[in-house]
């Protein structure tokens, strides 16, 4: 993909650099969809949207939107993507593309597109191990003032049909004058077709004695057809590669790059024109030596640029509760080295009871500030929501939302989803207004286990009022007693057994701002079976 104007990485990162600041600057491309900009849009709408179908739809845009990402770069392994070198091809089965080659007369197909497309299922990776790239900024994958984006390396040591070696009647050979490299050197490797041929494990074998009659290779063993091919040193000590030679970087032969015989005039651009039946061009050997090179960082590149979209992470160490009834959620920056939570918004989302995912409200820092070093932790106040749906594991979704921000040095997304349901410890509480809850409020006590006594919690440090005897209340039978609802069940999809207490009318022998001994239970504190020891 691409739009006609626009450089790859400007067009697939909508994100430009002016020469009047040369810093990078995101910008709002027509047409453009599936952007790596648009990838982190679709993250956050995925993480936060209330609608589960229409974050299952974000999840995807999303994906795609880093598939269109990762064709880009790719398509930076082929050397005519990096050397300006046009193959318009109205066969490609795009209409759109078809006919601007067939109005511009740029009708020029890439045979080492079809020609790798044919090879696809014999090709495999070399053994070359290359670690996933680690870069600051996105666009770094392309090219970087260190010379190592997958670009800038497919570049200096590969020609392309367009920008192949010059050569001239007396076979001097030079670099492509409009790029420096690569070189080509003066020794060149001398090779027989028919041995080339026999290399061609996939030609059957009348086909190949039948090419070299047609081409009367083998009529006069004393002059068969020669392959000149030409070599260059593989510039890329970065990626492992000292003193290696590429021995068939090109060739001069008789042959054009489809092993066609050609008698041509040939015209290069600073040497005199003349007429040879030789020519250096590319043909299916000299491709065979780019895969080696090539596929391993095409997937290596690709595998490091999924690592830097998703490079933000998070981790909830502690959860506790406080004094008053809040949350108290200890996150740590655990993203990838170098990566700080330098400037952005922690927002907190759940899922409800029936409303689907909503934000909380009433979420602050208790310790800590930005920016976040990696490894360092935060601590946020969180008063816990009351329509947690009690069905999902981890029903809570902590977002870092820098889209706007930095990450590191440029914008991203970091989330985690967690639970904060602790087992003999208060779930939810509803409350009323200020520091003593309304008349209406209730606790819910999650247990993974059936507890010990079957049925009696008491409330650590409370008095003898928040005992709670559920032993003779029916199981998933809501029952009202002392002004007040209980109920004991089991939840069928979290497996955890649930005590909830449900205070309706609100006596004084229940108010929590009267009778000290309820306040506690109603401020979070720990919940235990009631033939547990207290230190």
């Amino acid at each position: 993909g691409g739009s006609t104007g626009h450089r790859s990485p400007d067009w697939i990162l909508e994100n430009v650099i002016p020469p009047q600041t040369g810093d990078s600057l995101d910008v709002t491309l027509p047409g453009q969809e599936f952007s790596y900009k648009d990838a982190r849009r679709y993250f956050y709408n995925a993480l936060t949207s209330p609608g589960e179908e229409t974050r299952r739809t974000n999840y995807g845009l999303m994906f795609r939107s880093l598939g269109h990402v990762i064709h880009h770069i790719q398509d930076m392994a082929q050397p005519q993507h990096v050397r300006n070198d046009a193959h318009c091809d109205a066969t490609n089965g795009f209409p759109g593309i078809a006919l601007l080659c067939l109005l511009t007369w740029q009708h020029n197909p890439s045979y080492f597109e079809r020609y790798t497309n044919d090879r696809i299922i014999f090709l495999t990776i070399s053994n070359l191990e290359l670690s996933p790239p680690n870069f600051k900024f996105v666009r770094n994958f392309w090219a970087n003032v260190n010379g190592t984006g997958i670009a800038q390396f497919t570049s200096l040591n590969f020609v392309s049909d367009g920008t192949n070696y010059q050569g001239d009647i007396n076979g001097s050979l030079t670099h492509h004058p409009s790029f420096p490299a690569p070189v080509p050197l003066q020794t060149v490797v001398p090779v027989t077709l028919s041995s080339l041929l026999d290399e061609d494990v996939s030609m059957p074998e009348d086909l190949k004695q039948s090419t070299l009659q047609r081409l009367n290779c083998n009529a006069d063993p004393e002059n068969e057809c020669i392959v000149d091919f030409i070599q260059n040193q593989i510039l890329g000590d970065e990626f492992g590669y000292q003193s290696v030679i590429n021995t068939r970087s090109s060739a001069i032969s008789i042959f054009d790059e489809e092993i066609r015989s050609r008698n041509l005039e040939i015209t290069n651009r600073f040497l005199p024109t003349y007429r040879t039946k030789r020519l250096v061009s590319l043909n299916r050997f000299n491709f065979e030596t780019v895969y080696p090179y090539l596929l391993p960082l095409a997937v290596t590149y690709s595998a490091g640029l999924i690592n830097h979209f998703f490079r933000g992470r998070l981790d909830v160490e502690e959860i506790r509760m406080d004094d008053y009834g809040n949350a108290l959620v200890t996150v740590r920056n655990s993203s990838t080295s170098g990566n700080i939570l330098k400037r952005g918004d922690f927002e907190l989302f759940y899922e409800s009871i029936d409303e689907g995912r909503k934000p909380v409200n009433q979420v602050s820092v208790a310790t800590g500030t930005l920016p976040l070093a990696v490894g360092d932790t935060m601590q946020l106040s969180v008063v816990p929501p009351d329509d947690v749906s009690i069905d999902d594991k981890a029903p809570y979704f902590l977002v870092f939302n820098a889209m706007d921000g930095v990450i590191g040095e440029e914008p991203g997304i970091a989330a985690i989803n967690f639970e904060m349901e602790f087992p003999g410890k208060v779930d939810r509480l509803f409350s009323g207004v200020g520091n003593c809850p309304a008349r209406v409020y209730a606790v819910w006590i999650h247990f993974e286990q059936q507890p010990a006594n079957n049925g009696q919690v008491v409330l650590q440090g409370a008095g003898s009022l928040s005992v709670f005897n559920f032993q003779t209340i029916p199981a998933n039978v809501p029952v009202i007693r002392n002004d007040a609802q209980w109920l004991h069940t089991i939840n069928e999809i979290s497996g955890k057994y649930l005590y909830s207490v449900s205070y309706r009318y609100g006596g004084s022998s229940v108010d929590p701002c009267s009778a000290g001994s309820l306040g506690a239970w109603l401020q979070g504190e720990e919940v235990l079976p009631l033939n547990t020891v207290l230190e």
